[in-house]
C-alpha cells in the first residue's frame, strides 16, 4: 500500500535540542558567552576591559593593550563556572504532548565546568608587540531528566568552543596604539531530546485515512498501539572557521586611556550526525499490521531517518569602548559600555534545513 509523503513533513522536531544550539543565546543571554577569559578581569569585574591592559590577556580585549607591557608575559587562568537552570512549574499552564504523560520539572540542568584561557606576549621591537591568545569564548551545558515535561525540547545540550587568537600590537606614538588579531574558532555541539513518535504515527494514521489508504476500521487498534511512544534523538557535530578583532588605545596623559574593541562575527556551518532510535509498534491483529509496517516506514525513512545533519550558525559580533582613569597609585576608575550582536543568533526556521537544519528535511519539504 502507498503512504502520503507528506508524512514525514510531521513537525516532530521542536525536540530534536539541535534547535537548541541556535536559539540557547536568545534564551540564556549573556550565559552562552563566556566572560571569564582572565584571572585580573575578573577581580575587576571585566570593567575597563579594553583599555586597562594589565596584563597578556589583553590580546582577548583589546590587542593594542599589548604595547603596555613589558618584555615577556604570560597569563594562564582557569575558571570554575557551575550554572543553575531549574523549571518552577505548578503544572497549572503546562499541557503534554499528544498521547503522552506530561513529566516533571527535570531537576537541576546545570553542571559545573572549567573555563581555560591561556595568553603570551612578546615585545618584537619598540614599536611591535605579537601575542596570542588561547580560551574559550562561547559555551553552554545544560542535562534534564529524561522523562521531565520539556524532553520534546532539549534533554542534554553541551556546546564548546576553542579560539586561537594570533594577534600583533603596534605603538604609532606615545598616544595612540593599534591592535589586529585573527581567530581560528572551533565548535562541538552535542544535542539529545526525545521525539514524540506516537504522535507522528497518529498523524500519519489520520493522512492515510484521508488518502484512502487506510480503513476507518483500522484505526482504533492503530492508536492504541501507538500512544506513549517516544523516540530518542542525538545530533552531534563541529565545524572550525575564522574571525578577526581590532583595538585601539588612546593615552590622552599618563592617567587617563580609553581604548576601543571590535570582535567580528563567527559564521558556521556545524555537521554532523543525526540518530533516531525509532520504537516499533504495540503488537496488531494480522490485517492491521501492514497498515502500521507503512506508516511506520514512512516515518523511519523520512523526517525521523538517521543521518547527516548541518546548520548554519552566527555567533554574534561584539564591541567594547572602555575608559581608565589612574586617581593614585592605589586606586583606579574604571568603565566601559559594551555591546554583543545576539541578534544574529536567529531562530533555526529562518535558516537553510527548517527547524533541524537537516540536508534530509530541506529535501522533504516542497
Amino acid at each position: 500500500m502507498a503512504v502520503n509523503r507528506k508524512l514525514s513533513q510531521i513537525t516532530l522536531l521542536a525536540g530534536t535540542s539541535l534547535a537548541m544550539l541556535a536559539s540557547t543565546g536568545l534564551a540564556y543571554g549573556s550565559g552562552f558567552e563566556l566572560q571569564e577569559q582572565s584571572a585580573s578581569g575578573m577581580g575587576n569585574a571585566f570593567a575597563g576591559g579594553a583599555a586597562i591592559a594589565q596584563d597578556a590577556s589583553t590580546i582577548y580585549t583589546n590587542p593594542a593593550g599589548m604595547v603596555r607591557l613589558p618584555g615577556w608575559q604570560t597569563s594562564v587562568a582557569t575558571s570554575l563556572i557551575c550554572p543553575s537552570f531549574k523549571l518552577l512549574d505548578d503544572k497549572s499552564q503546562s499541557q503534554p504532548a499528544a498521547g503522552q504523560a506530561l513529566g516533571g520539572t527535570g531537576g537541576d540542568a546545570g553542571s559545573c565546568a572549567a573555563v581555560p584561557a591561556l595568553y603570551l606576549s612578546v615585545p618584537a621591537s619598540e614599536r611591535l608587540w605579537a601575542g596570542v591568545g588561547v580560551n574559550a569564548p562561547f559555551g553552554l551545558e545544560t542535562d534534564y531528566h529524561p522523562d521531565w515535561l520539556g524532553r520534546f525540547q532539549a534533554i542534554e545540550s553541551k556546546v564548546e568552543t576553542v579560539n586561537i587568537n594570533p594577534a600583533l600590537a603596534f605603538r604609532l606614538n606615545d598616544h595612540v596604539a593599534l591592535g589586529f588579531g585573527i581567530s581560528w574558532q572551533y565548535i562541538d555541539a552535542k544535542l539529545t531530546s526525545q521525539v514524540n513518535y506516537g504522535g507522528a504515527v497518529l498523524q500519519g494514521v489520520e493522512q492515510g485515512v484521508a488518502n484512502g489508504d487506510i480503513p476507518p476500521s483500522a484505526v482504533p487498534d492503530l492508536f492504541a498501539s501507538a500512544l506513549g511512544l517516544e523516540s530518542a534523538a542525538k545530533i552531534k557535530g563541529n565545524d572550525s572557521t575564522w574571525g578577526w578583532n581590532i583595538g585601539a588605545l588612546i593615552t590622552l596623559n599618563p592617567e587617563t586611556r580609553i581604548g576601543l574593541q571590535y570582535r567580528s562575527k563567527i559564521d558556521y556551518k556545524v555537521s554532523g550526525t543525526a540518530s533516531f532510535n525509532n520504537p516499533p509498534l504495540g503488537p496488531l491483529p494480522p490485517l492491521v499490521e501492514p497498515y502500521g509496517d507503512a506508516v511506520t516506514s514512512a516515518i523511519n525513512n523520512g523526517l525521523l531517518a538517521s543521518g547527516p545533519v548541518t546548520l548554519k550558525l552566527e555567533l554574534p559580533e561584539s564591541a567594547n569602548f572602555s575608559v581608565v582613569r589612574d586617581l593614585d597609585t592605589r586606586w583606579q576608575v574604571m568603565a566601559d559600555v559594551q555591546y554583543t550582536g545576539w541578534s544574529s543568533v536567529e531562530a533555526p526556521d529562518d535558516r537553510e534545513g527548517g527547524q533541524l537544519g537537516t540536508d534530509q528535511y530541506a529535501r522533504e519539504l516542497p
